[in-house]
């Protein structure tokens, strides 16, 4: 099923946690300022699932689009209090609220 529209419009996304500054915005508004930055990527992701019950193996090949999660990390550093010993990609840094 397609994503409903409104939820699209109206899903926010919050950095919180070890950064100067928490901030809150709806996806519409990232999407946007990512597009105008020119750091919006398009990339080939291959998928291949060897536990498939209604036919065996399957592999799929689709393009994904979206903003890399450094340009986005880099818009919240982290408190200049506490130098940042962590990884960048540290899944708890990014918190997606869909409803």
């Amino acid at each position: 099923k397609p994503l409903d529209q409104e939820m699209f419009d109206t899903w926010e996304i919050s950095i919180t946690g070890a950064v100067a500054e928490e901030k809150t915005g709806k996806l519409v508004d990232l999407i946007d300022e990512a597009e105008k930055a020119g750091v919006v990527v398009t990339t080939p992701l291959v998928a291949q699932c060897t536990i498939n019950p209604l036919g065996g193996e399957a592999i799929a090949q689709v393009e994904v689009t979206g903003i890399p999660l450094e340009w986005l990390l880099e818009k919240v550093p982290p408190p200049e209090s506490r130098p940042s010993r962590s990884s960048p990609l540290r899944s708890t840094a990014v918190q997606y609220r869909p409803w």
